[in-house]
């Protein structure tokens, strides 16, 4: 169907669209409410292993980013199940003790809810460009534009608060974090901190973004 735009991960671009960078969110670490975690906190990974992890599978683009900042941090995994559906990964959440990485502002509506424990991940600290995405052959009209300036000011909001972990890091808090994701943000502060908000007026080059899959498959993670 038709659209006036989107707002997606970060992608390299595709023909007939015009691509520009929207915002940038940090990553965050999932679990049921009732786990050993303090809630929006800040968390690094490789403090809390082995983990049941739910992925996104191959083909989405957020899957590469994740795989290496895993491998790369010595974060432990025990498990890994990869599921594409945020609901049916968040259902598994809820009830065991599964947990998955998700983009903050995507998690945004659950802060101050009693379902969920959600922690900034940091040490190094995960950010995920988000791009605005548009036909080329369609210019955005004056109500989309009106929508999008509201979007914009909402994601902004949602950012400086999630902001505010990490940035007691960087004040010198204890914690239990600096990457960006492909094709990522400027730069994110080492150990926490703010991030730039990027310029909305780069392009990006052309591609083809990757997909994603409404399927479950379980596999043992390698013994590390």
């Amino acid at each position: 169907g038709e659209y006036a735009f989107a707002i997606v991960p970060a992608f390299q671009g595709a023909p007939g669209l015009n691509t520009r960078i929207f915002h940038s969110t940090p990553e965050v670490l999932v679990s049921r409410r009732n786990s050993r975690r303090a809630h929006m906190t800040p968390i690094r990974l490789r403090d809390v292993g082995p983990l049941d992890l739910l992925l996104p599978s191959p083909p989405n683009t957020r899957r590469r980013t994740l795989d290496t900042y895993l491998a790369s941090n010595g974060v432990r995994v025990r498990r890994v199940l990869e599921i594409d559906s945020m609901f049916g990964a968040l259902d598994l959440i809820a009830s065991t003790d599964w947990v998955s990485i998700f983009p903050g502002i995507m998690m945004a509506s659950d802060i101050d809810r009693d379902l969920f424990t959600i922690n900034v991940i940091v040490g190094p600290q995960l950010i995920l460009d988000l791009v605005l995405i548009e036909p080329l052959r369609q210019p955005m009209g004056p109500l989309a534009e009106t929508f999008l300036r509201l979007l914009e000011r909402e994601t902004a909001r949602i950012g400086a608060r999630l902001a505010i972990v990490p940035a007691a890091v960087a004040q010198g808090e204890r914690v239990r974090g600096r990457m960006r994701a492909e094709g990522g943000a400027d730069h994110a502060t080492s150990g926490g901190g703010a991030w730039p908000r990027p310029d909305r007026g780069r392009r990006l080059k052309p591609s083809v973004a990757g997909g994603t899959l409404e399927q479950a498959k379980t596999t043992e993670a390698p013994a590390s």
